[in-house]
């Protein structure tokens, strides 16, 4: 299931583009007629740890290439796309592929969490922007950050992106009544 979860970020590139819409349309049905399975995908949106420790330090990686550099990617970029996915899933939006463009949708269709959607979005375009920086400065992915690297001021920044994960993930859990479901 983690592994297919991209799948629903498919795009029309060449061919038919009739056979996007029919994907569309089989997707839905098939969703409604499973609904189980936005339960899993649910529970699969809200497997990454979380960003911050219990102390609100930044959990870092422990071993490896990038010991003692924070997951960028893994622990916040992640959360928000795959609870953006789901959410729209559940609401059939499946033409729209764009993580903010999906939170702007879900703000409209659920005006009682806009609020939470529209922080979900500027938090996923401050990782993408410390994400972009990070990979010029360091020639590469950008996905690992050297917290201690970053000012002070920068990581309140990230910190505060994070805020609305945690309400994100209570929904997902709530709404998916993952508490209740093995």
């Amino acid at each position: 299931l983690m592994l297919s979860t991209i799948f629903f970020d498919y795009r029309f590139v060449s061919g038919d583009e009739k056979l996007v819409g029919q994907l569309d349309s089989f997707l839905r049905k098939t969703i409604e007629d499973n609904k189980i399975f936005l339960n899993f995908f649910a529970q699969n949106a809200t497997q990454n740890p979380a960003p911050l420790s219990f102390f609100r330090g930044f959990v870092l990686e422990i071993n490896g290439e990038h010991k003692n550099e924070f997951d960028i990617k893994l622990r916040g970029m992640m959360q928000l796309v795959d609870a953006a996915r789901v959410l729209c899933l559940e609401k059939h939006f499946l033409e729209e592929k764009n993580t903010l463009k999906r939170y702007d949708l879900l703000a409209q269709a659920e005006p009682q969490n806009e609020v939470l959607f529209q922080n979900a979005a500027k938090a996923y375009e401050i990782l993408i922007k410390m994400r972009a920086l990070n990979a010029l400065s360091k020639n590469d992915s950008g996905r690992y950050i050297d917290i201690e690297g970053l000012s002070k001021l920068d990581r309140q920044i990230l910190k505060k992106a994070f805020a609305p994960l945690e309400q994100l993930q209570k929904l997902l859990r709530t709404r998916f009544q993952l508490d209740y479901f093995n």
